[in-house]
């Protein structure tokens, strides 16, 4: 909303500011159609136990460790979303980490820079994929 880095918790009404993320680019690419979110939830109330790396991915961002913070991306929806073909692509073009965005379809890679992220929309393009690029800038929208 405002740029920059945050932490968002509840249903979006809770942003906590976190120090600027500046190690990549990130590739976001979409398959398929949106599923019902509340169909999602319902899919990921079904489960035991699913693993949260939040905690992890928020303590490597505020002590600017980017390897860890690679380590802990991850999705809960990714248990109960399963786009194997458009993940195995991705993971293809060697990307730091890759995730579900939301509750899909979309899915999220993220690169060292923009030379790499460039290479992998190229090769995702060959694929029939229609891949988006996208910087990490530390202000909201501005209009011009």
């Amino acid at each position: 909303i405002v740029g920059g880095t945050a932490r968002v918790e509840g249903i979006g009404e809770k942003i906590k500011p976190l120090p600027l993320y500046n190690g990549g680019v990130f590739l976001l690419v979409k398959r398929g159609e949106k599923l019902s979110t509340a169909d999602m939830y319902g899919k990921i109330d079904s489960i035991e136990k699913i693993p949260c790396t939040t905690p992890a991915a928020v303590e490597a961002i505020e002590s600017g460790d980017l390897e860890k913070l690679y380590k802990n991306v991850g999705n809960a929806f990714s248990f109960v979303e399963h786009n194997e073909a458009l993940f195995d692509d991705i993971k293809a073009t060697e990307p730091q980490a890759a995730s579900l965005s939301g509750s899909g379809p979309t899915v999220f890679a993220i690169y060292k820079n923009l030379c790499d992220a460039n290479r992998a929309a190229e090769e995702l393009k060959q694929n029939g994929y229609n891949p988006i690029i996208a910087e990490p800038v530390d202000s909201g929208i501005i209009f011009e």
